[in-house]
């Protein structure tokens, strides 16, 4: 290790020395609005607190505020995060980019259904699945063009997101090919044995994963609001 390299780590490890450092440290991966909010509420008790008792140095007032990495943990936990702000809904969605945004899952079921539908199968269960899909997109560009509380924004959004149309849509299939026998419970036990069943199992788990991002994330966005 080089003597640079030394003492640059050197500098990364020694707490902030003035009541920026720790602000600049704490609020770290904030927005910048919430880091905003978070300053101004530290700098208002910085100057009750210095107001209250003179003699306190800012070394003194920094201790007791404690580890600018402890209180970035809590805050991150708290406060609207950069990461977080990429999982909430948009905030204006067009209807040209709403029913755009449901032609790759279309494009994916109409793929799908190729093969019967040459044979003149399953064309009723796809025209379904279609019009599921352009619902939705329409009751997404609707609800989300609409003011809503932070987390039911969230979940309209979720519920109405391609992939929810998508699995909709799929499990109309399903159902339908199972009630005019094209799919036996028999071989739907054996698909779900495969691969492919796996990484719908996969996909499934990971949308709704994400719904519970995107709600958390509203939730520090609403009390950040409120």
């Amino acid at each position: 290790m080089t003597g640079e390299l030394r003492s640059l780590l050197s500098r990364r490890r020694q707490p902030p020395g003035t009541v920026a450092e720790w602000l600049h440290a704490a609020t770290d991966g904030l927005t910048p609005e919430a880091a905003r909010r978070v300053r101004h509420d530290y700098l208002n008790h910085f100057q009750d607190t210095r107001a209250a008792q003179p003699d306190l140095t800012h070394t003194d007032i920094l201790r007791r505020w404690g580890s600018a990495d402890t209180a970035n943990r809590g805050l991150r936990r708290a406060h609207l995060t950069v990461r977080d702000a990429r999982r909430l809904p948009p905030r204006h969605l067009s209807l040209s980019g709403s029913l755009w945004s449901t032609s790759a899952p279309a494009a994916g079921l109409t793929v799908a259904a190729l093969p019967d539908l040459r044979r003149g199968e399953a064309v009723t269960p796809f025209l379904l699945s279609v019009g599921i899909l352009t619902v939705l997109a329409l009751l997404r560009w609707w609800v989300l063009s609409r003011p809503l509380p932070p987390t039911r924004r969230a979940a309209a959004s979720w519920l109405t997101a391609p992939l929810s149309g998508a699995l909709m849509a799929g499990l109309v299939v399903a159902l339908w090919s199972l009630h005019t026998g094209t799919l036996t419970p028999d071989r739907l036990i054996a698909w779900s044995r495969e691969p492919a069943s796996w990484v719908v199992v996969g996909y499934v788990t990971f949308h709704i994963w994400r719904l519970s991002l995107a709600v958390n994330a509203s939730r520090k966005l609403g009390a950040g609001t409120a």
